[in-house]
């Protein structure tokens, strides 16, 4: 579903396309475990992704929001055309997209 490497201010999670969409409830869960027992910020590398669902979306800016509650924050990195218009389309290329 998807790998993850840690530095020491962030971690970042590979998101492999194939299985994220299927099992959002689990990454969702696996997410709101790290924003509540890690401080570093979070970073979702997108490489392997050729496009995003709304529940994938919607998912993304409850854990923005809830991070940035903390003073933390999320970044996207590595999309493609497609993700970056959706993002776009919902205005929220300025608060995601790195």
């Amino acid at each position: 579903m998807f790998d993850i490497l840690e530095t020491e201010n962030e971690i970042i999670y590979l998101i492999k396309e194939n299985d994220i969409f299927p099992h959002i409830k689990v990454f969702e869960e696996h997410i709101d475990s790290f924003i509540k027992n890690d401080h570093r910020d979070l970073v979702f590398d997108m490489t392997h992704l050729e496009g995003v669902d709304s529940m994938f979306l919607s998912a993304i800016v409850r854990f923005r929001t809830k991070l940035s509650m903390g003073g933390r924050t999320l970044r996207i990195v590595n999309y493609n055309e497609y993700i970056l218009k959706c993002f776009q389309l919902l205005h929220l290329d300025g608060h995601l997209l790195g």
